[in-house]
Order: structure tokens, then sequence, then C-alpha cells
């Protein structure tokens, strides 16, 4: 294909790997700082957690783990396995044991 499979890859694992960094530093201010269900910081989560999950908070009608999905299916990098899909779901899944602590 022309492809870069590897570098496609290792893109795709660096990218969740600064997102999951991310969310970890907002948990551990989360920690200290213990901020409520009407902060700012609950919101920017919620709308992360969103974008992630949710097909009405973008303008393309589509989640951005299907986003990913499509994109990603179409270089044929990971073959027919469900990594991208699995992946994602950890981050959602991430974000949302993170707004829980928001309580």
């Amino acid at each position: 294909t022309g492809l870069d499979c590897d570098k496609i890859k290792t893109e795709y694992h660096d990218f969740l790997a600064a997102t999951v960094l991310f969310l970890h530093v907002v948990q551990e201010r989360q920690m200290v700082w213990r901020w409520g269900a009407d902060s700012a910081v609950f919101d920017g989560v919620g709308w992360m957690q969103g974008l992630w999950a949710s097909r009405s908070k973008n303008s393309q009608n589509r989640s951005f783990i299907e986003q990913q999905m499509s994109m990603y299916a179409e270089t044929g990098c990971f073959g027919k396995s469900n990594e991208v899909l699995r992946r994602d779901v950890e981050v959602v899944e991430y974000l949302n044991d993170l707004l829980d602590l928001f309580g």
C-alpha cells in the first residue's frame, strides 16, 4: 500500500499515551484539589468524554472512536484486529472513572 504501518502504529500509540498522560495529570490534580461537578475542570473532562464517545458532540455525527476506527481501517495497518476500538474504549472508561471522582 506504500504506507509506513510501523510509523502509523507508533503515532497512534504515542497519541494514546499522551492522552492517558494528560488524563493522569488531571486525576492527580483532582485528588489534591477535589473539584466538584460544578467546576470547569469537570465540564472539560465531560466534554472530552463526549467527544470520544458521543456522536452528537461533533459536526461529523460520528464519535471520535468511530472516526479513528474508520481512518485506521483504511490504512490496513491494524489488520482485522479490534485494537483501535479496544484501546479507544479504554480511554473512554478512564474518562468515565475520572468523571466519577468529581462526584
